[in-house]
């Protein structure tokens, strides 16, 4: 699996950062040839003024890559390799929120219309929700899911839960290779390059208008912090280990 591409449809105008009434996320998977046609939202000519004629139209064949530096499996690495294959003015690295909204300002100024995030399952649906807000609050869309680009998807992070459904079957490398070759030919909305294929997933709402794929009650949480609280102590452990083997090999040397 390689690559998303997010779709919605309104039966009529809704409130203020309400989802779509039917939101689905596609995926453009390796292997098979099928591709999906977004569904078209049903606006009066008023509403369709003002939610496409703000924000500037994408272009699928553009990409562009937002990775989480602060995820486990983002490093300087990681982040010369996708300036390297995809250019460095189409790769965005964040550190902190500041950054992450300079970031979706630019993507949806310039049009992207393929974004990749790399890094957890947090991270995808935090690009997803930051540009819908950024074209919500920024360029006044009413409903900012219309127009949103297609998302794809590099599990880098912690908890990476959605990998098994829309993560790459490749390294790195080969994914981003195998992606911009099929944003350059795929053609159309929806459009899948040769080797791809699209698949629908369904996002839900949660409280204060968020998307996402999964929600819990905090265990998941816990579990994480027991996790690193966990992990540290093992490291701790393998440090002394470590001292105390090289202070009998110098005490037998």
């Amino acid at each position: 699996v390689i690559a998303t591409a997010i779709s919605c449809q309104h039966s009529a105008p809704m409130r203020r950062g309400a989802a779509a009434a039917c939101l689905a996320l596609a995926l453009l998977a390796t292997g098979g040839d099928c591709s999906v046609r977004l569904a078209k939202p049903r606006l009066s000519r008023v509403a369709r003024v003002r939610v496409l004629g703000a924000a500037p139209p994408i272009d699928e064949s553009r990409v562009a890559v937002v990775l989480n530096a602060n995820a486990r499996r983002v490093g300087a690495r990681e982040i010369a390799l996708a300036r390297e294959l995809v250019g460095a003015e189409h790769v965005f690295a964040t550190r902190c929120d500041e950054e992450a909204k300079a970031a979706y300002t630019q993507i949806v100024a310039r049009g992207y219309g393929t974004v990749v995030p790399a890094g957890g399952d947090g991270t995808l649906c935090a690009v997803i929700n930051g540009l819908a807000n950024e074209r919500r609050d920024a360029w006044g869309e009413v409903l900012p899911l219309v127009g949103m680009p297609r998302f794809a998807y590099l599990p880098l992070g912690t908890g990476n839960g959605m990998a098994t459904l829309v993560g790459p079957r490749q390294n790195m490398a080969e994914a981003l290779r195998l992606l911009l070759a099929g944003c350059k030919l795929g053609g159309g909305v929806g459009g899948a390059g040769p080797g791809l294929r699209t698949l629908p997933v369904p996002l839900i709402e949660v409280d204060g208008g968020d998307l996402c794929f999964f929600a819990g009650c905090g265990f998941d949480s816990l579990m994480l912090d027991d996790f690193r609280v966990i992990r540290s102590w093992c490291c701790y452990y393998d440090a002394i280990v470590a001292a105390a083997v090289v202070t009998v090999v110098a005490m037998v040397v």
